[in-house]
Order: structure tokens, then C-alpha cells, then sequence
């Protein structure tokens, strides 16, 4: 059988199947056109499918953030302190491994332990213990403080804007702030936003 789609005609420099392609009511065309409707039908279905299905997930997602509370963060610094306890000094995707948290929820997590003076990190890896995180999220949670104060609420996007932090020395703040009990969570606009107590 002959290879229509890379059988190249010399003088024009186009497969034969460009070639046919060009012939006006071809038969062969036409079915072509049929066949590339009907994936592009199935494609634009799925697209839509995929699309209602992620609106789904989103609205789930907004229902779960509504209910979110200093005490959930309570719990995942617990998580983190428990793996420690069990497994003796971890870095953090190690503790990510065993824990099953979010990295976001692991940085809050770290900033309300260092907060409670009870993990330390010794090059890449976080052990239990009096902690050397205090200068570090401590500083920083200052400056959320401050942020919030003059904002009145903001997001996680506004906060990064606002100041020169990485997003888990952010959530590393949070974190150290939610132990204090100096922010809380409100679900507004689809957003949800930061603000002090």
C-alpha cells in the first residue's frame, strides 16, 4: 500500500495527499472532513465535560475553605509534630510523605510549631526541639500583622505583592500568627482572604 501522506510529487513539492486534499468534491476529502468534524465535536464535549467537572471540584473546594479554623492548622502542626516523633529528624517532603499534607498546609504547620518553640531546622531537615525559626517566621509574621492592620483583609496574592517574601515564608507567618490566635478566615468573592483577629 502506498503512503499518501509522505509520498512527496517532485514538481510540486507536496505530499500526494496535500494533492488530493486539493482536488474540489473529492470524495476522499469529504470524509476527511467529516472524521476531523466529528473529533473536533468529541474534543469540544470533553473540553466542556472537563470544564463542569473542574467547576464542581471548585465549588466543593469553596465550601471546605468557608470552614477553615485556626484548630485545622492546630492539627496538621500536629501531624507534623507526630511524623517527627516517629521518624526522628525529616526535610520536608519526607514529612510531606508521611503527613499527607498540602506544602501550603506544611508551612503553616512549621510556622505554629516554631511558634509553640517546638521544631528547629538543621540544614534541610526540621527536627523537635527548642527552635531556631523564631528571627525568621517571627519577623515576617510581624510584617503580615502589619499588612493586615492597614488592609483591613487581604488574600494571599495581595500579601505577596505587598511584600518581598517567598510564598512559604507566607504561609510560615500564617502559620505563626493562626497560634497566636491573631488571624482568621473568610470566605468572600470566591476568595479566600486574611485578616486580624
Amino acid at each position: 500500500m502506498v503512503n499518501l501522506k509522505n509520498n512527496i510529487n517532485k514538481k510540486s513539492k507536496k505530499t500526494a495527499w496535500e494533492l488530493i486534499k486539493e482536488i474540489p468534491g473529492n470524495p476522499e476529502q469529504r470524509k476527511i472532513d467529516r472524521e476531523i468534524a466529528a473529533i473536533e465535536k468529541r474534543y469540544e464535549e470533553s473540553r466542556l465535560k472537563k470544564q463542569k467537572y473542574n467547576k464542581k471540584i471548585v465549588n466543593k473546594k469553596i465550601k471546605t475553605d468557608i470552614n477553615i479554623t485556626w484548630t485545622d492548622f492546630g492539627s496538621n502542626a500536629g501531624k507534623i509534630w507526630n511524623a517527627l516523633q516517629v521518624y526522628g529528624p525529616l526535610n520536608q517532603s519526607s514529612i510531606i510523605k508521611n503527613t499527607k499534607l498540602s506544602i501550603d498546609d506544611f508551612f503553616i504547620g512549621i510556622g505554629w510549631l516554631a511558634r509553640e518553640n517546638k521544631i528547629s531546622k538543621e540544614m534541610e531537615n526540621y527536627r523537635l526541639g527548642d527552635t531556631n525559626l523564631t528571627n525568621e517566621i517571627g519577623e515576617n509574621a510581624g510584617k503580615i500583622w502589619r499588612i493586615l492592620d492597614s488592609q483591613g483583609q487581604a488574600d494571599i496574592l495581595t500579601i505577596t505583592k505587598l511584600i518581598n517574601l517567598r510564598i512559604d515564608e507566607i504561609y510560615s507567618a500564617i502559620g505563626w500568627l493562626s497560634r497566636e490566635n491573631k488571624i482568621k478566615f473568610l470566605f468572600k468573592d470566591n476568595q479566600l482572604l486574611y485578616e486580624l483577629t
